[in-house]
């Protein structure tokens, strides 16, 4: 009620309609989503939140052709602006994650490459790189063995691991062993691909 207030106060503020979208968003209303985008757009077309928002919101509904196109206004907006490289980075991760959905894994390595290169710290991003490189047919499994442990370095190394005597099992090596596996990301996260 305070947003659509506001919005009848301020009809031609870009930003304000960029936030409806993002509640209409939240609420699973892609359609109402898109149409506050497209106004925020229509009323200041160099607002890039709202061509990411929009971007995000058209590949959830499958419209990854919109979604590209969204993304690559993005990319160009931004270009030359040192202060955008988190944005750049984050829709270039975007671009990927829809290139992959396309089945293009090489234009999706591309992408989450260039996305790291921006922001090396997004465990997200390199754990998509690392998922694409599954997709890869003819990769050299040595290849593959090194782009994991790139990543191990990067995000293990502040890790302390348990002390072998905390885990209280027996070391008995005819021992049964019971294996379980969690994960909020079981089906699209890398690992899943050497389990299954």
């Amino acid at each position: 009620n305070c947003l659509n207030h506001a919005l009848k106060l301020n009809p031609n503020d870009a930003t304000l309609h960029n936030t409806m979208g993002e509640v209409y968003r939240a609420l699973l209303d892609g359609h109402q989503a898109l149409a506050c985008y497209d106004r925020a757009i229509q009323l200041n077309p160099r607002l890039i939140c709202a061509y990411n928002n929009r971007g995000i919101v058209n590949a959830l509904l499958g419209k990854t052709t919109e979604a590209i196109a969204d993304w690559q206004t993005v990319l160009n907006l931004t270009a030359n602006d040192p202060a955008e490289a988190a944005s750049r980075a984050k829709t270039f991760s975007n671009l990927g994650n829809v290139y992959l959905d396309l089945g293009d894994a090489a234009k999706a390595i591309e992408c989450h490459r260039h996305s790291l290169e921006l922001d090396s710290t997004n465990i997200s991003t390199l754990s998509n790189f690392l998922r694409d490189h599954n997709l890869l047919p003819n990769l050299p499994p040595e290849e593959m063995l090194g782009i994991h442990r790139e990543w191990c370095a990067r995000f293990t190394r502040n890790i302390t691991p348990f002390p072998a005597s905390s885990a209280g099992n027996s070391r008995d090596p005819d021992r049964r062993l019971r294996v379980g596996f969690v994960s909020p990301d079981f089906r699209e996260h890398a690992v899943v691909y050497f389990l299954m």
